[in-house]
C-alpha cells in the first residue's frame, strides 16, 4: 500500500540571516489511509508548522511532499488549491465558519467548491448534519451556536468533499474536556467510517488513548510512539 501522505527531510526557516530560526529539522514521516495519528508537542516545538506543511498551506523551506502519490509541485497554485479542495479536510482550533452564513450556508459554499450540486449536494450536507447531531441547528448562525455545536459543524464542512486527509490543528483547545473529549471521539469516529487519515495536532495528552499512532515533536525533530 502506498502512502496517502509522506514527506522526506522536510526544512522550515523563519526569518534570514542572524535572525534566522530553524522550526523544522529534517522531518520525514509517512501515513496510511485510514490510520489515526496524534501529533504533539509543546508550544513553538513546530507542530503547526509541520501540519500546514503536511496541508500544503505553507510552503517549506526544503524537502519533498507527496499527497495521494501527488509530488507536491509548490510553485503550482491551482495544483495546491486542487489538492486542498479535493483531498485534504481542515478542522481549525477556533472552527473559523463564516459569521454571515448560517451552518447549512457555509457546508454549501465548500461542497459547491468541491464540485456537489443539486441533489447530491442536498443529500451529502443534510446526511452529515444529521450523523453529526446538529442537523437542528443547520439554519442558525455560527455566533448562535454552542462551542461544541461549532466545532461539530467544521467536522461536517472538513467531511463534506471526502478528503482522503482529514488534519485538525487544536480542536478542542477553546472547549472544555467534557466537549473536547466528544470531538475527539467524532473525529476518530468520522475519519474511520470515511476511511480518512486523521492527523490531530495537540498539546492535551488526554487525548493519547484515542489515537493508534502517536508522534512527538521536539526542537524541529519527530519521533515516533506506536500503541501495540
Amino acid at each position: 500500500m502506498n502512502p496517502v501522505l509522506e514527506c522526506t527531510q522536510i526544512r522550515h526557516t523563519f526569518g534570514r540571516g542572524e535572525l534566522a530560526e530553524d522550526v523544522l529539522r529534517g522531518v520525514s514521516v509517512a501515513f496510511d489511509a485510514g490510520e489515526t495519528c496524534l501529533l504533539m508537542g509543546p508550544s513553538g516545538s513546530g507542530k503547526t508548522t509541520l501540519l500546514s506543511i503536511l496541508g500544503c498551506l505553507l510552503t517549506p523551506t526544503g524537502g519533498r511532499l507527496v499527497v495521494n502519490g501527488e509530488v507536491v509541485d509548490p510553485k503550482s497554485k491551482n495544483r495546491l488549491s486542487r489538492l486542498r479542495r479535493e483531498k485534504i479536510g481542515f478542522v481549525f482550533q477556533h472552527a473559523q465558519l463564516l459569521p454571515v452564513l448560517t451552518v447549512r450556508e457555509n457546508l454549501d459554499v465548500v461542497a459547491r467548491n468541491g464540485g456537489l450540486s443539486g441533489r447530491s449536494l442536498r443529500l451529502r450536507v443534510d446526511g452529515l448534519l444529521e450523523r453529526l447531531g446538529i442537523a437542528a441547528v443547520r439554519a442558525k448562525w455560527p455566533d448562535q451556536l454552542s462551542g461544541g455545536q461549532r466545532q461539530r459543524a467544521a467536522v461536517a464542512r472538513a467531511l463534506l468533499n471526502r478528503p482522503t486527509i482529514l488534519l485538525a490543528d487544536e480542536p478542542t483547545a477553546s472547549l472544555d474536556w467534557e466537549h473536547g473529549e466528544a470531538t475527539v471521539r467524532l473525529l476518530v469516529e468520522q475519519a474511520k467510517q470515511e476511511g480518512a487519515l486523521l492527523l490531530v495536532v495537540t498539546h492535551d495528552t488526554r487525548m493519547l488513548p484515542y489515537f493508534r499512532r502517536h508522534l512527538h515533536i521536539r526542537r524541529g525533530v519527530l519521533h515516533e510512539d506506536r500503541t501495540p
